[in-house]
């Protein structure tokens, strides 16, 4: 994975923090439910096979079904993330070829992220 494509965990909580960050996560319902989440006031959960259909939804439509503006296609602030840090890297290929070029994940997944200090 090229590493422009990853967000490292400070950058996350500093974005996190200035409220500028749009998480998505790509896990299904039932894992983030049995495993938590990366807290954040603009997270979204779109699972995976759901990813390229949400991102090619316009913009009302986006803001209907996720209650949340859908970022732009030039939105440095909007990292994916999932379990391990796989299926955010398919989600990332798949909002890139609709033109999301400034999109990142978070390589690890949620796995990392518990492990990484508060």
């Amino acid at each position: 994975m090229d590493p422009e494509n990853c967000a490292s965990y400070q950058e996350i909580i500093a974005g996190i923090q200035k409220k500028e960050l749009i998480v998505v996560d790509v896990r299904s319902p039932h894992e983030i439910e049995g495993s938590g989440k990366i807290e954040c006031d603009r997270w979204l959960n779109i699972p995976i096979a759901e990813v390229k259909n949400a991102f090619s939804m316009d913009d009302d439509s986006f803001k209907s079904k996720y209650g949340i503006a859908k970022p732009k296609k030039e939105d440095s602030d909007l990292i994916f993330n999932c379990g391990s840090g796989k299926r955010s890297g398919m989600a990332i290929n798949d909002v890139k070829s609709l033109g999301y070029t400034k999109a990142r994940h978070y390589p690890g997944g949620y796995g990392k992220w518990k492990q990484e200090p508060l």
